[in-house]
């Protein structure tokens, strides 16, 4: 499942913000991030005031995602963070793809057949 960013839930904390002593620019919602990058593929979404029409750039890649959110604190715009974690196939994670919880999962590639660039290890 993909997370979807509101833009009422982004005002709504954008407002807060606004009223807090320690305003922020970032807001995170979803998966820190596991320590080990083989066992997780993780899919992020970016949501900005400056995002075309109010869509957010989604389902993008670590390093892409990383990419945007310096982008965005450079300008100093406010933006919103949502990621989902997939379990890759090859990770080494004891798991029987047997088991009824694993029926129509949609995996994540294997790590060393990840197309995607490297940000600190994570694809």
């Amino acid at each position: 499942m993909r997370y979807r960013l509101n833009i009422d839930g982004l005002r709504e904390m954008r407002e807060r913000n606004r009223l807090s002593a320690r305003p922020s620019f970032e807001y995170f919602y979803g998966h820190f991030m596991h320590s080990n990058p083989r066992f997780y593929k993780y899919y992020w979404s970016v949501y900005s005031f400056d995002s075309a029409k109010g869509v957010p750039t989604s389902h993008l890649c670590t390093s892409e995602a990383m990419e945007r959110m310096s982008s965005l604190r450079e300008r100093s715009l406010e933006y919103m963070v949502g990621n989902t974690k997939v379990l890759r196939l090859g990770s080494g994670i004891p798991i029987d793809l047997n088991h009824s919880r694993w029926v129509g999962y949609e995996f994540a590639p294997e790590f060393e057949l990840d197309e995607d660039p490297l940000w600190k290890g994570h694809r």
